[in-house]
């Protein structure tokens, strides 16, 4: 019995070490001398390495399926102790085994330990457990062959064994680059009895031991001294004192609980990184590892539940694994495997456009409905660095309610004030919000998570329950025995908060009850930690802009031609290049903190999506302007696909464009500005009809007649290019006035007609500043604070040249040389722009430094930027008042930033950049990274091709036209002109490679709203019905009345709104009635009103 003078302290340790083990690792943590003196040693009896009849081996460098090598005569024996490698090959074991006599009637289990990850199969090839080797605490090395042995039973096994550890070949240290000469150590393949009274009391045990250490009094002293007179009764050679040990710790679980207690609610989790520190391909095998473990623990506890999300690691599981695809299904059934989350990955959401997040959740949705027969309401997140003020709302039109995350636990600068919150959008759209207070989505189910759940919930006095995710992550794994035994002794003990394990939703049906009483938080949830990646990996961000971009043009081309032409829509061809596009969101992919093999996959999964989308829109193309090709050479004209802008006054952009061809045009009287890579520039004059005073967007397909000598009187002066005596570079058109150094620094920047210079006065632009970029550990991942306190200015470019000037367009190279880096920067200004766009090669070669270009505006005094976020703006202050202004040093914004106050305004624009900085009146942008983990190549080398401009306005922020800047300058060039080798040509001078000479022009559709504020994002066959779906969305924050005009060709009849799983419908009334047929040449038009920030989705039938 423990008495009053000792120590507390010493009996607590006395404890542990009877327990042996530390964080439920089987492994033990006592030494080995010591091992039988604790209950940890006395788990495993009778081990016996002679019942292994028989280990045979097949090693390759890829992943076979046990299909491919269940026959193959390529096995061979071998013997523990051996190595196996290197990084990332497979070796698939044969194992043979029989049970010895002496273990009738007892349970048996089969040891496996090869120190690295892997999966047994039984012999019909069915994945049974994972492994996990090694001695860390996702340590799993057991596997259950029988419960209670005959003796001599024969048993055949396969071992499939991944040539990695849970997170990878992290050469010294998890997150470092990978090793890839990595051998892991066959040590341990033998059967044992398991002793399950003795693991029992030491459940028990180490409950008791937590009680002891964590809990208030009396409890803690209860737990005390039942704990201490367990170990004063425990003889480890007299069962009898077992049990009697056993039924002095019901003393302890017997108490129950009053009524005011609290309830944890414990969902089993596993959270597996789609990729991470290893490639795709192993995370397929991970969901099997993982998934088949749970599958054991459901059989062995009927108490138990899991949660599972991300619908392409379940679709990968049904394709490469359907023997345990149809266990997972009767467990989903029963309600105990429980799919949740509803979008395709887990995916970023700082960098996806607003379309492709709600393809996120349209995939993710589909698949659920498809193969469980349900939807999910539940948006499962736990893990991401960041959250768009949009995603409210588009939870809300995915008939999602609630949302689960807990990332912002890790902000650096302010601790979150909310557990269980209401969380409001853009548009005013709200969700249940919960952020489990164990801070973790990888509790390893012990009292102390528990117990925290409780002390750090900030909300338990609106709500007395919280979630608790329990079960290794990221790396996968999940919930361990250990974990399952210590939550179900929880489950009612007084002293301790309740826990049931259950699904999520049990929890959100208690907390939906006090709805009232949440705190609000309006906007998005900034992550104050990773900023860094907005910048690294750069070609990834590029690439998925351009997929993105694409996709929506592809779409809408295939759509128009479904219902024009009644060509087949290519719906199946089209989802699987989006699930390309999704799965390369996922949130360590897309924003940088993968390994170089995941960036690998991802350049030819891009690659794959851009060709593939390219080849359907040539042939759609084809199909619209075969019938009205031109042969005649005089007044000829071509076509190609547009998504334009009008405003009430015209502009020439909006009447003119400049197009590149490789060969020059036949006929001598035409126009043209050689190229200084030697390709023909043309002026095309559009045949457009804008209606005056109105703003809108439309897409079609848009046809021109090139401009010949003297015929066409521009109203305008041409664009020109100057050196003066001082040696200052001036460069000229209708709109804009510019003037550089011949170092490339920008000295002025005025906007004909408004007398105000966008650069400081006394300062210069385009300045080019590496800052010094070592974070505190997570090295792809984060830009610190103290970033700015180190940092080297460029030196001015050591050359310039003067490429073009003009008459259509004028370029000036400079070259500059910074320490092992070179930058060649393209400063080009056409005829019809008022964007100065800068393109850009770099030969990027620096350690751990951060690349950004600065502006410093004559905007001084604007307390906030504003920032293109997923379906419109966010404003953040440029100013440094509190530490949550402090903390916003580094955010996310798409294709633009703008500075302005209410008569100006500077917009800083990009084509594939998502890192701004703007402090006071500097507009700053993150261009290039060079961290050294987890790719410690991460954007080396040459980058071919990235670019930013500038736009002055007049009047404040918003305004349509910095949305139609930012949209020119993206690099998506449609069919028939392709991108020819980069940084030569602007898009707004797209390349032809071949004249399309037709005069076949149609607007399909246009939107018209009082201010251009409302928007489209997807035009595309409905899901599932014979409709076309068009969303639309308002960007301002402006509610206002809006028209839809929809081309006769198209012969709409009626319309109906929906959501954004297009699964609701509610009539809208069009200006012509559904009954009556359409006149011809007679256009549809759909009025509608649209709130502040809304997301609108119309169905339109014929």
């Amino acid at each position: 019995m423990a008495q009053h003078y000792k120590k507390e302290s010493i009996t607590i340790e006395r404890l542990e070490l009877f327990c042996g083990w530390k964080d439920f690792n089987t492994y033990g943590s006592a030494p080995l001398g010591r091992k039988s003196q604790n209950l940890c040693g006395q788990l495993w009896k009778e081990e016996s390495v002679d019942a292994i009849k028989d280990l045979q081996v097949y090693s390759c460098e890829e992943r076979p399926s046990f299909e491919q090598i269940k026959s193959s005569s390529r096995f061979t024996p071998t013997t523990t102790g051996q190595q196996f490698g290197p990084s990332w090959s497979t070796h698939w074991f044969l194992v043979e085994l029989e049970i010895p006599q002496a273990m009738s009637g007892k349970e048996v289990h089969l040891l496996w330990d090869c120190n690295a990850e892997a999966l047994l199969y039984n012999e019909q090839g069915v994945p049974q457990q994972g492994f996990v080797g090694g001695k860390g605490i996702c340590r799993r090395v057991d596997f259950p062959v029988t419960k209670q042995a005959k003796g001599n039973e024969r048993f055949t096994f396969f071992i499939e064994m991944a040539a990695n550890g849970l997170f990878g070949v992290g050469q010294d240290g998890d997150i470092e680059p990978p090793d890839p000469n990595r051998y892991f150590l066959l040590e341990k393949v033998a059967v044992a009895v398991f002793d399950r009274e003795a693991w029992n009391l030491l459940c028990d045990v180490t409950l008791l031991a937590d009680a002891a250490r964590l809990l208030a009094p009396p409890y803690k002293q209860q737990a005390l001294r039942i704990a201490n007179d367990i170990v004063n009764t425990f003889v480890v050679d007299d069962r009898r004192t077992w049990n009697a040990c056993r039924e002095l710790a019901k003393e302890f679980f017997q108490q129950k609980n009053g009524d005011g207690q609290t309830k944890v609610i414990a969902c089993g989790h596993c959270h597996i990184d789609t990729a991470w520190l290893w490639p795709y391909e192993e995370t397929i095998r991970k969901c099997a590892r993982s998934w088949s473990t749970q599958l054991r623990n459901m059989e062995q506890y009927d108490c138990f539940h899991f949660v599972a999300s991300q619908a392409q690691q379940m679709e990968w599981t049904k394709e490469k694994y359907p023997e345990l695809w149809k266990q997972i299904l009767s467990y989903v059934q029963q309600g105990r495997f429980v799919p949740v989350g509803s979008t395709w990955v887990e995916m970023d959401c700082n960098l996806p456009s607003g379309e492709s997040l709600v393809r996120q959740f349209l995939l993710g949705h589909s698949f659920f409905r498809d193969n469980f027969g349900m939807h999910s309401s539940i948006f499962w997140l736990p893990d991401t660095f960041g959250y768009s003020s949009q995603l409210p709302q588009i939870m809300r039109l995915c008939d999602i309610r609630y949302f689960m995350t807990q990332k912002l636990s890790w902000n650096l600068f302010n601790r979150f004030p909310h557990s269980t919150f209401l969380w409001e959008g853009l548009d005013g759209s709200t969700v249940l919000t919960h952020f489990p207070p164990a801070d973790t989505y990888n509790s390893l189910g012990n009292l102390k998570d528990v117990l925290y759940s409780v002390s750090n919930n900030k909300d338990i006095g609106s709500c007395n329950a919280s979630l608790l995710l329990f079960g290794h992550g990221d790396g996968g794994g999940g919930p361990s025995p250990a974990m399952i035994e210590s939550l179900s002794r929880m489950k009612d003990v007084a002293g301790i908060p309740r826990v049931e394990m259950n699904s999520p939703q049990v929890f959100f049906d208690i907390a939906q009850q006090y709805w009232h009483r949440y705190p609000r938080w309006k906007g998005e949830l900034y992550f104050e930690l990773h900023r860094g990646t907005y910048t690294s990996q750069a070609k990834v961000k590029r690439g998925n802009r351009n997929c993105e971009w694409m996709l929506k043009y592809t779409e809408a081309l295939c759509a128009i031609a479904y219902f024009v032409h009644g060509k087949p829509y290519p719906h199946e061809h089209l989802q699987q290049l989006w699930k390309l596009v999704l799965l390369n969101q996922f949130h360590d992919t897309l924003p940088g903190s993968s390994i170089r093999q995941v960036y690998q996959d991802a350049s030819r999964h891009h690659a794959k999506v851009c060709r593939e989308l390219e080849d359907i829109m040539k042939e759609t193309f084809q199909l619209f302007v075969e019938k009205h090709a031109t042969t005649n050479q005089q007044g000829v004209k071509c076509s190609w696909i547009s998504e334009d802008s009008s405003t009430s006054a015209a502009s020439l952009h909006s009447s003119y464009q400049l197009v590149i061809c490789n060969d020059p045009f036949p006929d001598e009287q035409i126009s043209y500005q050689t190229t200084f890579d030697g390709k023909y520039m043309y002026l095309l004059k559009k045949d457009v009809s804008w209606e005056p005073n109105t703003f809108s967007w439309s897409f079609g397909i848009q046809s021109a007649q090139p401009v010949v000598h003297g015929g066409d009187d521009l109203s305008c002066d041409s664009v020109s290019i100057q050196k003066t005596v001082e040696d200052v570079l001036i460069l000229e058109n209708a709109y804009l006035y510019c003037q550089f150094t011949t170092g490339g620094h920008l000295t002025s920047l005025r906007r004909k007609g408004i007398q105000r210079d966008a650069i400081q006065s006394g300062a210069f632009g385009n300045r080019l500043v590496t800052y010094d970029d070592v974070p505190l550990f997570w090295d792809a991942w984060d830009v610190e604070v103290y970033h700015e306190e180190k940092y080297w200015e460029w030196q001015p470019a050591k050359s310039y040249q003067i490429l073009e000037a003009g008459p259509w367009r004028v370029v000036v190279v400079f070259e500059y040389e910074h320490h092992r880096s070179y930058l060649w920067q393209y400063v080009m200004l056409d005829i019809l722009s008022d964007v100065l766009v800068f393109r850009h090669q770099c030969d990027w070669h620096e350690s751990r430094k951060l690349l950004r270009v600065e502006f410093p505006t004559s905007v001084l005094h604007s307390m906030n930027a504003s920032f293109e976020t997923q379906f419109g703006w966010v404003s953040r202050p440029t100013h440094r008042n509190t530490s949550w202004d402090i903390a916003k040093f580094e955010v996310c914004g798409h294709r633009f930033a703008d500075l302005s106050d209410p008569s100006f305004g500077v917009a800083l624009l990009n084509d594939c950049k998502y890192g701004y900085s703007v402090k006071d009146n500097v507009l700053r942008m993150s261009l290039l990274r060079s961290p050294k983990s987890p790719d410690d190549q991460c954007d080396m080398g040459r980058h071919a091709s990235f670019s930013y401009g500038l736009f002055v306005h007049e009047g404040a922020f918003p305004q349509a036209s910095v949305w139609d800047r930012a949209q020119s300058l993206q690099q998506i060039l449609l069919p028939p002109w392709q991108a020819v080798d980069y940084p030569f040509h602007d898009s707004l001078a797209p390349v032809m490679h071949k004249w399309i000479f037709s005069d076949y022009s149609e607007t399909f559709i246009r939107i018209i709203s009082p201010y251009g504020n409302v928007l489209w994002s997807a035009l595309k066959k409905a899901q599932g019905q014979d409709a076309i779906c068009i969303r639309v969305y308002e960007s301002f924050g402006c509610p206002c009345d809006a028209q839809l005009v929809v081309s006769p060709l198209l012969a709409i009849r009626n319309a109906v709104e929906t959501n954004l799983l297009e699964t609701d419908r509610k009539i809208v009334a069009p200006t012509r009635s559904s009954h009556q047929k359409p006149r011809e040449n007679e256009q549809w038009i759909l009025n509608f009103s649209i709130g502040a920030f809304e997301i609108k989705t119309f169905l339109l039938f014929q």
